[in-house]
């Protein structure tokens, strides 16, 4: 509200208190929205960061792919043909033996990718709780999967094992000892990180479908 009085030669111009303080707060609201549309968005893109339930999943995941490397590579560096046969120069022996080495190598070579894309992951001051999904669904699929279903089919996994007692494993072609141990240990590794990326099987991509058709 306005007021003019005249008086004389002077003109005074009163103001209300009350439309004052209201014209005030309305250009501080106008200020704050073009500062938060200016520079909002980019600051919650950068500075966003992983829950920590989800971090933890994604360390103890690269701990895991960690420890299969540490019993694949040192067994690929001493470990070949003519070990591995060990005077068995029969087809058979020298096709398992081929198919495993070259199935232990694509999985080593999985392992330290995705190692090394986890690591990136938690380095990245943007990363977000979506970045990591995909990471594990990644995880999952190329080296659980790779370890349990190798091209070769040098072995496979007894489902019976957790009430019968035998070995997790099963193999097609009786192994030399040191693969025969290599492959348990690394069973063990690879359930456990099974059981924890277990919603990365089927899951993940089936809620990704269901938000892309909304």
């Amino acid at each position: 509200m306005i007021c003019i009085y005249y008086s004389g030669n002077y003109t005074v111009n009163l103001f209300s208190a009350r439309a004052v303080n209201y014209i005030v707060l309305v250009e501080f609201m106008v200020l704050l929205l073009m500062f938060q549309h200016c520079f909002g968005t980019e600051r919650k893109g950068i500075y966003q960061m992983l829950s920590a339930d989800i971090r933890d999943l994604t360390e103890t995941a690269s701990e895991r792919l960690k420890a299969a490397v540490l019993l694949l590579e040192p067994f690929l560096n001493n470990n070949g043909m003519m070990q591995l046969t060990d005077g068995d120069e029969t087809d058979a022996a020298k096709e398992y033996y081929s198919g495993l080495l070259a199935d232990l190598r694509h999985l080593l070579v999985f392992c330290e990718v995705h190692i090394d894309k986890l690591w990136v992951l938690h380095r990245r001051t943007q990363s977000s709780d979506e970045h990591a999904a995909r990471a594990l669904y990644e995880v999952y699929h190329q080296c659980v999967n790779a370890f349990y279903y190798p091209k070769h089919e040098c072995y496979s996994e007894d489902g019976r094992y957790a009430y019968t007692g035998q070995d997790a494993m099963r193999f097609r072609y009786k192994p030399d000892s040191n693969v025969r141990i290599l492959v348990l240990e690394l069973a063990k590794i690879f359930e456990e990180l099974r059981d924890e990326l277990a919603f990365y099987e089927s899951d993940y991509m089936t809620k990704r479908r269901m938000q892309g058709q909304k």
